[in-house]
């Protein structure tokens, strides 16, 4: 089982121990499916090209469905739901958003879901693009932009971090207009049977309330 590294998701406790919402998912589910899984901490991009190649079983990476990774790997059912939010100086935190958008300097990842949102609603602000979900933090460091627009994962990552520190939430989190999505655990192709006894287990652990249990557990935010 893969797993990327992520903040209230898959981190190391002081003991050096794997724990976090994703990590305690793939525990419960192994179990309930009476599987015997090794867990091993991944880049997003192994754990994409490890499924996809049959190296890795099964990955939480906490990623949307889309056409092209439809085509090299198997999806659950969803089992949380993502969503965006704004992030900058806590001197902003009354802002009203998106109607107060006008004349602010947005910074967004190019080619991200929050790029695409931020191109179309045009609320009058002007979007700072950058290459990476680093430049995004760099960007407000900098002075180069005034918020920032992340998934909530990765912008809660960032705050907790000590150059975050100087920053906050911005508004509430948010799913419409494309800014979220269902999230799926990714199982490889040719495992169409794992793929079924997952679902499975996945539904009864959504319906006895196990996950919302967990996220409470270990999320600052609610995930459904």
């Amino acid at each position: 089982v893969g797993l990327i590294e992520a903040e209230g998701f898959c981190s190391r406790d002081a003991g050096g121990n794997l724990t976090g919402f994703n990590v305690e998912t793939a525990r419960l589910l192994c179990q309930r499916m009476g599987a015997s899984c090794r867990l091993e901490v991944m880049s997003l991009t192994d754990v994409i090209s490890g499924v996809s190649e049959g190296r890795v079983q099964i990955g939480f990476g906490n990623l949307l469905k889309s056409p092209e990774r439809e085509q090299v790997m198997l999806f659950s059912h969803p089992y949380w739901r993502s969503s965006s939010i704004f992030i900058g100086a806590p001197a902003l935190a009354d802002l009203a958003l998106p109607a107060q958008l006008a004349g602010k300097r947005v910074a967004v990842q190019t080619g991200s879901r929050q790029h695409a949102w931020a191109k179309a609603q045009r609320h009058g602000a002007q979007v700072v693009e950058v290459a990476h979900a680093d430049g995004v933090m760099a960007a407000l460091i900098n002075g180069d932009a005034d918020l920032g627009l992340l998934p909530m994962v990765v912008a809660l990552n960032y705050l907790k971090s000590e150059q975050g520190k100087r920053f906050d939430f911005i508004g509430s989190p948010t799913d419409s207009d494309g800014l979220g999505g269902s999230v799926h655990i990714v199982v490889s192709k040719d495992r169409p049977d794992l793929l079924s006894g997952l679902d499975k287990v996945l539904d009864a652990s959504v319906r006895d309330g196990s996950l919302h249990a967990l996220s409470r557990r270990f999320l600052p935010f609610d995930v459904y």
